[in-house]
């Protein structure tokens, strides 16, 4: 991305604010961010982009896909806010630096774009305000997040849009009249479609080939590189996973695909021990016993759990070959009181909705599935939940950042209301040796999936 003399002006005028050299944060920072944006000088504007290098490392380093993740090579404005606004500021300074981030997600600043490190602005206001949850710093990340929650949301909105409206000709030219008179982006559009787009021009730039699999901008862009195949993968392609070789450790510790991609590990155990207490908990004590059921076996950790409870009926979902296999080595078709329904979740759960079967407590926790599988899902609770059950799942949504897991954790609530559900969460701290960089928890397998020390239980009710 290349700027004028004066574009390179305001670009450095906008980081200047945004450093806060100047105390008291006052509204001059906030008019100069206004004023820089409304000279078309894009909010997703690098140091890169400026020549501000750190140091020859950073100036130099590619562009490059982490994970998934676009790596930008340079730091945004957001970035310079969270790594730069004053811990002793007061609340009045608090106010103008909130005012000049809304400011920045209006005209399109993304709150997912990474730094030269990796990090997302979320990222570097966490580090600075997870030990002090209650200063100045923890409403900059508070901040983060809600920007987070409203662009997912509304990214959610976009993809779930199938049915579109088709206009006539002159409906379409009208529209196209007030898109060209609505000169600022309207509130929570701009960051999405924003990002989107500067999400595309980047992985151009650094020389890939770009392919929206659907129609219409709220489609996910998928990226290949040039002149190399593809590898499939696994955690992202349940039709793939379910053709994939799993391994069982001998310790059944540890369930892996042959990409080393963890299915499940025992790490988990504490996890699935509350949520399988959290599943009976709401269940008749006059019964025979509580109605359960498990989506995803596993290790068979949560299981063995709700088998401790003296279930009337579990019922336990799995499609994968290689699991099922497991389970009727271990015995688990001939118990007593189980049934196992083979094959995914999507062709065995209708049947149940036929028969009138109601859970007192419904887990989900499959693999290879994304969060559109899961919201998929809620359809299924709503008809098989028991109006005094309790759903939950393996919430592991965004986990590999806490920023991403706290936007989650929201969206979840707004997804949830629709379908008539309400949601708490249990905290359930997370050992460090998983959380940590000196465990081994992580040996040998592929991609760690788990970072954030809190977990959040979703409790899940009527």
């Amino acid at each position: 991305m290349s700027f004028t003399e004066e574009e390179t002006k305001l670009g450095k005028e906008l980081f200047e604010a945004c450093s806060f050299t100047q105390r008291p944060v006052s509204k001059d920072h906030l008019e100069t961010v206004r004023s820089v944006m409304r000279k078309n000088i894009p909010a997703t504007i690098t140091t890169s982009d400026l020549g501000l290098f750190t140091d020859e490392e950073e100036a130099t380093k590619k562009k490059e896909i982490i994970q998934g993740d676009i790596t930008i090579d340079g730091t945004t404005p957001l970035h310079v806010i969270c790594s730069s606004f004053p811990a002793d500021a007061n609340p009045d300074e608090l106010e103008v630096a909130l005012d000049m981030m809304r400011e920045l997600f209006q005209w399109g600043a993304g709150w997912m774009l990474l730094d030269e490190q990796g990090q997302t602005p979320g990222c570097v206001a966490w580090e600075r305000s997870k030990d002090a949850k209650d200063s100045v710093l923890a409403n900059i990340y508070k901040e983060i997040v809600a920007a987070g929650t409203r662009s997912e949301v509304f990214l959610r909105r976009i993809n779930k849009s199938e049915n579109v409206e088709f206009l006539s000709d002159d409906e379409d030219e009208e529209m196209e009249v007030d898109e060209e008179e609505d000169e600022e982006p309207r509130d929570g559009e701009g960051d999405v479609q924003q990002a989107i787009a500067d999400a595309i021009k980047q992985a151009k730039e650094a020389g890939l080939e770009v392919v929206v699999d659907g129609e219409g901008m709220g489609e996910v862009p998928e990226l290949v590189g040039d002149k190399k195949e593809k590898e499939v993968d696994l955690a992202g392609s349940q039709m793939d996973y379910l053709k994939d070789k799993l391994t069982y450790s001998e310790d059944n510790k540890t369930l892996i695909t042959t990409q080393n991609d963890g299915v499940m590990m025992d790490w988990e155990d504490e996890i699935m021990q509350k949520s399988a207490d959290l599943l009976v908990s709401r269940a008749d004590k006059e019964s025979d016993g509580p109605v359960v059921l498990n989506v995803g076996f596993g290790l068979g950790i949560i299981d063995n759990y709700l088998q401790s409870k003296k279930p009337s009926k579990h019922y336990i979902c799995e499609a994968h070959p290689d699991v099922l296999e497991k389970m009727e080595k271990d015995g688990w078709m001939d118990k007593p009181g189980v049934t196992v329904l083979v094959g995914r979740w999507q062709d065995t759960l209708p049947e149940l909705l036929s028969q009138g079967v109601y859970f007192d407590g419904m887990y989900y926790d499959t693999f290879s599935e994304n969060y559109s599988d899961l919201v998929d899902f809620f359809d299924h609770v709503v008809g098989l939940l028991a109006p005094t059950g309790v759903f939950s799942f393996f919430n592991g949504l965004g986990a590999d950042r806490q920023v991403c897991y706290d936007v989650y954790k929201n969206v979840v609530e707004v997804d949830l209301q629709e379908y008539g559900l309400n949601v708490d969460y249990q905290v359930i701290k997370v050992n460090k040796d998983v959380t940590g960089d000196d465990g081994h928890v992580w040996d040998g397998i592929k991609r760690r999936y788990w970072v954030v020390e809190d977990f959040y239980l979703p409790v899940c009710t009527f």
